[in-house]
């Protein structure tokens, strides 16, 4: 039973991780689209 319980817990933990890779992903292609924004529209030349 408690290997039963050790898997779940597992497949919890790898759930989460896989929430927070595509969270943390999602924030660095913004991040780089304002970078990438303010350098091409509103930088100097």
């Amino acid at each position: 039973m408690s290997e039963f319980d050790l898997h779940s817990e597992l497949r919890e933990v790898q759930r989460r991780l896989s929430i927070l890779r595509v969270l943390l992903l999602l924030f660095v292609l913004l991040l780089g689209a304002r970078l990438w924004h303010l350098q091409i529209y509103e930088g100097s030349y």
